[in-house]
């Protein structure tokens, strides 16, 4: 042991000796975080002056080394990363696990310096610690005959955090506004979402029935799995999704309001397909000789509207006023979805087709009541 500690003494002391001269100052960041990465939401720079280190080193190839000690604060624990072991930790996205950018007095760039390989391991062990740790941590550049390096050297007056890597495997916050695109089973919808925490609120519609058919969608995401119900503008329940929601990709299982189970694939690009491996007790022949459980969701509702469009029709030919008021706006809806029904008969079966007439002659029988009266 003795004689391998006296070998790495030996071999440290060499390597001080090629080094044909040395400069250092202090210098400070201009900001306090990374702009990009995992490291940007769970580390950050103090306060603190940091050492800058310019060295040259004699050789076969001669090279010019920058290197910047920092201090590094935990401002935000990671439950997942205190689990594991600091060596399985593994960094992704970029060749530099995290870049800093030198600058000069006028906020120019001079060069750029990577996090140096033998202290990942620190700063590993740094993002498993207590909210509050501190690390010293190097960043280091190291050039081959480069002249110009001594007077870069005296240009530098700060540094700027720039990107740092994602981390493989952390669990991340996830939140915002997303359009998905995809379909359930193999009808295209259009999905619109707002994730605030671990509320989801939303809405989406089948595309061949267009932006006036919308549902609302509440639920909530927790670990990635996102669980939301579909309802109708009443807030009458109409379905439920549940599944995965990772990178802008949305995939699960949906079940309509009567029990019906349908695998659904959404996605930001709306490059998805529907997994065959999500079981599905609708086959394509049962949809194709039952019909789609949308259309009889949309009749549903369809006669809803009609239904208490009849009954404000009635109110308002004996002179209530409220009535009156009311009634126009439902009138609309109902023939917005009225519409949008019509445009599609074509994939209505015959057993819809008919109740459709059906419901559209009882509001015909009802306002020709009303005239003749």
């Amino acid at each position: 042991m003795k004689k391998n500690l006296s070998l790495l003494f030996v071999a440290f002391a060499l390597i001080l000796h090629s080094c044909s001269s040395g400069n250092e100052k202090e210098i400070t960041a201009t900001s306090n975080e990374f702009i990009s990465g995992d490291l940007a939401e769970l580390v950050e720079f103090t306060d603190e002056p940091c050492k800058i280190i310019y060295v040259e080193k004699d050789g076969v190839m001669p090279s010019q080394v920058f290197r910047l000690t920092v201090q590094m604060k935990l401002k935000k624990e990671s439950p997942d990363l205190q689990k594991m072991e600091p060596q399985d930790i593994d960094f992704t996205s970029l060749l530099s696990v995290a870049v800093v950018n030198l600058i000069d007095e006028n906020g120019i760039k001079i060069q750029d310096l990577s996090i140096l390989t033998d202290d990942l391991l620190k700063l590993k062990k740094l993002l498993q610690g207590k909210e509050g740790d501190t690390a010293e941590i190097v960043f280091q550049e190291e050039f081959h005959n480069q002249d110009d390096a001594p007077g870069w050297f005296e240009q530098v007056t700060k540094f700027t955090p720039y990107l740092s890597a994602d981390i493989a495997g952390l669990a991340k916050e996830i939140g915002g506004s997303y359009t998905l695109k995809g379909s359930v089973h193999t009808y295209p919808i259009t999905m619109n979402i707002d994730i605030d925490g671990t509320q989801v609120k939303g809405d989406y519609y089948y595309d061949r029935m267009g932006p006036g058919a919308t549902l609302k969608l509440s639920g909530t995401i927790e670990n990635g799995v996102m669980d939301i119900n579909e309802t109708d503008e009443k807030g009458v329940p109409t379905g439920h999704f549940k599944g995965n929601f990772v990178n802008g990709v949305y995939t699960g299982e949906f079940i309509t309001n009567k029990g019906k189970k349908m695998p659904f694939s959404v996605s930001e690009s709306g490059d998805v397909t529907v997994s065959d491996e999500i079981t599905s007790d609708v086959e394509t022949s049962e949809m194709a000789e039952n019909g789609s459980a949308d259309f009889d969701e949309f009749l549903d509702r369809y006669e809803e509207y009609v239904d208490q469009y009849i009954l404000l029709l009635k109110k308002a030919d004996k002179g209530d006023m409220a009535a009156l008021a009311e009634y126009p706006a439902l009138l609309q809806k109902a023939q917005e979805l009225q519409g949008t029904i019509k445009s599609n008969s074509s994939n209505l079966t015959s057993s819809q087709l008919s109740r459709y007439n059906r419901i559209n002659e009882k509001m015909m029988i009802a306002i020709e009541s009303m005239s003749n009266e």
